[in-house]
């Protein structure tokens, strides 16, 4: 996970110190990068940690969160 952190720090610095448009579309490529990285490693490391009996209930609440946070912020 701190790989995919790497990413999200290097793009949110491109943005903010962006002095022209294609610094600005490299940090918002490298920071989709990281939240793509960390959509797909969250899950699996949540399921790896979690009792049997617990895994779907936890898998499940993080992606309806993730996605309906997702959802409020193309709305916002």
């Amino acid at each position: 996970m701190w790989f995919a952190e790497l990413f999200n720090l290097v793009g949110w610095l491109a943005i903010a110190f962006s002095k022209n448009a294609w610094w600005l579309d490299i940090g918002r490529l490298s920071t989709g990068f990281g939240i793509g990285l960390l959509s797909y490693v969250v899950p699996v490391y949540i399921a790896e940690i979690t009792p049997k009996n617990l895994r779907g209930a936890f898998t499940a609440v993080n992606q309806v969160t993730e996605k309906s946070l997702f959802a409020l912020n193309r709305i916002l």
